[in-house]
């Protein structure tokens, strides 16, 4: 099993930064407060609203910015500002060895995929896939809700997910949860980083995709083989799906039956998790175990 970081505790002090887009203060504050009101002290990155093209810096300054808080050890958890594009870029940058000297978590989703996974990866540390600052912006009941599901793993450890859709080839199941946005493991597929390994429990999810290229995605992880590898397959949201004036033909779900159909894996739809309202949070690299009714780590 993975390494996972300690629990935090109210008091303890949280990172902000921005290893994808830029965030405005505006954006940051709802999350700093439901933070603060939560006991938590929290720092912001220097470069983390300062837009450097979509980015919250360039290349070089939101590297510096993430190794800063992964070498100070008063910091507990990293907490990313929000998606977008840009985190594979500083990859090789990042000093995976400060998080094997000082493990702490990494929390986010989306774009942060590709840290969640390198993480793992190169670091055998757990993170966690939960909502960011950005996502949580409107401070509504539903952000709230998505806020606790990530304190109550990180204070408590434990957290059930119950699927809001329906099942398909469903059978009791246990593994490594690994996983996280659609687009970012087709990109890092074939690469060191890609997390998912024999016996893997794989999550996808994804938004704002054409049915043509989600079928594309899905074709180069059926040809790599790995839905021969994994135990289950899980799929949160697939929000916003787009198609063209001449349908392709089949949905997202549909798309996805169509790739599994010569492995018996399990498939669960309607995680909720990913780019939606309500998104819960669940451990990247922790072992999971489905009882027929509920997930549970």
């Amino acid at each position: 099993m993975s390494l996972r970081p300690p629990l935090l505790q109210p008091g303890d002090l949280i990172g902000i930064c921005a290893p994808a887009r830029f965030v405005t203060p505006d954006e940051l504050e709802p999350a700093i407060r439901m933070l603060e009101n939560r006991g938590y002290r929290w720092r912001l990155s220097p470069h983390c609203t300062q837009a450097y093209h979509q980015w919250g810096g360039n290349d070089i300054q939101r590297a510096a910015d993430l190794n800063s808080l992964l070498a100070d050890p008063e910091v507990k958890a990293i907490w990313f500002a929000r998606g977008g594009y840009g985190s594979m870029r500083i990859l090789d940058a990042i000093h995976w060895e400060e998080l094997r000297r000082n493990p702490k978590w990494l929390i986010g989703f989306s774009d942060l995929t590709a840290i969640l996974s390198a993480a793992l990866t190169e670091a055998d540390l757990a993170g966690l896939h939960a909502p960011m600052p950005y996502s949580l912006r409107a401070a509504d009941q539903q952000a709230s809700a998505s806020f606790d599901s990530m304190m109550q793993v990180l204070e408590e450890g434990t957290l059930k997910l119950i699927p809001e859709g329906p099942l398909h080839r469903n059978k009791v199941f246990s593994g490594r949860l690994v996983g996280g946005n659609l687009s970012l493991l087709y990109a890092l597929n074939a690469t060191p980083f890609f997390p998912a390994t024999e016996g893997d429990v794989l999550f996808i999810e994804d938004l704002d995709e054409y049915c043509y290229h989600l079928d594309r995605m899905m074709l180069s992880l059926e040809l790599s083989g790995i839905f021969q590898r994994i135990s289950a397959l899980l799929v949160g949201g697939m929000t916003d799906m787009k198609d063209h004036a001449i349908p392709f033909g089949y949905n997202a779900e549909e798309i996805i039956l169509h790739h599994t159909r010569q492995s018996d894996i399990p498939v669960l739809f309607g995680i909720p998790s990913g780019h939606i309202a309500g998104n819960q949070a669940w451990i990247h690299g922790q072992d999971c175990r489905w009882n027929g009714r509920e997930l549970m780590q």
